[in-house]
């Protein structure tokens, strides 16, 4: 693999909507110490091979070029990331790509007791925490494992540490924590953390996805039995979501409306599997193999640059996800879980 960077930079990558795609998603391992609901299918799911996982070296390789062409914001995501063992190292060293403007972690939180002061140490500014319930049995029951107090220690100490901002991600699924809305939003009145409610998308999971849906506008409506809800917009340069908070309140809210309001039409992200798939829309079939690209030693890097370009122009103008009516054809369920596609 040739690493020779000198050239002047690209100017941007830019699909053919003239989108400018400058965030890249990297899933660093499919493997994860829970079994969510509305992530595993259990019947279909086969972790691969580690011979198909990128090494930690394919990774900061790839990573560099895509910095290089324009990329100002990575997130590495699993499965669960922390479980990847050399992680650390590798926050490191991609924190030191010039023209990287953010670098972050997506995690379920089980770990960050141990981890925390590690992350620290290696640059990491950024960390989003998924947690779908405040209630202890629930939370063994959506992911399988009693882990909620570690979870919440985890939360605790991320907010003392001084990561700013932090999020904390919570997938809707009515009838399982809808009840739990303004007891999440609740968690910002003192806390200055964002609580960003992401509408359940149709993948390969266990659950029927029109029978679970609930809509972001759900949760504007029960928002305001708390009190004025005002439009938070310092974030929006972090990522897809809508922002508001609680008159009063430290912290905010965010509500990623992927089915009922999609943001596609300012959509800037690429995803890379932990096999090295280019993924150019979660709920679309084009991806582009660059694992093996990068593993053919007649493959320089000046052609590597050139299809990843090639790729970005082939991102779809947005996905088919309608709200559902009862309708199954009114919807494409995604057949890749989020476990091999990085949440």
């Amino acid at each position: 693999m040739d690493s020779n960077n000198k050239t002047k930079p690209y100017k941007g990558l830019f699909d053919k909507y003239n989108r400018h795609i400058d965030t890249l998603r990297i899933s660093l391992t499919d493997r994860c110490n829970l079994s969510c609901v509305y992530c595993v299918d259990k019947k279909n799911f086969k972790l691969f091979p580690r011979a198909d996982v990128l090494t930690l070296e394919e990774i900061l390789f790839i990573s560099k070029i895509f910095v290089y062409l324009g990329i100002k914001k990575i997130k590495l995501t699993g499965g669960e990331p922390l479980i990847r063992k050399g992680i650390i190292d590798l926050i490191k060293k991609i924190n030191k790509f010039p023209g990287l403007s953010d670098l972050s972690l997506t995690t379920n939180g089980v770990f960050l007791p141990l981890d925390i002061d590690r992350l620290k140490q290696a640059g990491l500014k950024r960390i989003n925490i998924s947690l779908d319930t405040l209630q202890r049995e629930k939370y063994k029951a959506i992911t399988g494992f009693d882990e909620f107090n570690n979870v919440i220690e985890g939360v605790e100490m991320v907010l003392n540490k001084g990561f700013s901002p932090v999020k904390i991600n919570v997938v809707l699924l009515k009838g399982i924590n809808s009840d739990e809305i303004t007891d999440f939003i609740n968690l910002t009145r003192e806390k200055n953390l964002i609580v960003r409610f992401i509408e359940f998308m149709p993948t390969s999971n266990r659950l029927d996805w029109s029978k679970y849906f609930i809509s972001g506008i759900d949760v504007l409506e029960r928002a305001q039995s708390l009190g004025k809800v005002e439009n938070e917009n310092i974030f929006k340069e972090f990522g897809p979501a809508r922002y508001y908070k609680i008159k009063g309140y430290k912290g905010s809210f965010g509500l990623i409306t992927a089915v009922s309001n999609s943001f596609c039409s300012q959509c800037n992200r690429l995803r890379l599997t932990s096999t090295g798939q280019l993924v150019l829309c979660l709920h679309n079939n084009i991806s582009f193999n660059l694992r093996d690209l990068i593993r053919n030693k007649n493959v320089n890097e000046k052609e590597i640059k050139q299809i990843i370009k090639y790729a970005v122009l082939h991102k779809p103008a947005g996905h088919n996800l309608k709200l559902p009516d009862g309708l199954k054809e009114h919807f494409i369920k995604s057949s890749i879980s989020m476990c091999y596609i990085g949440g």
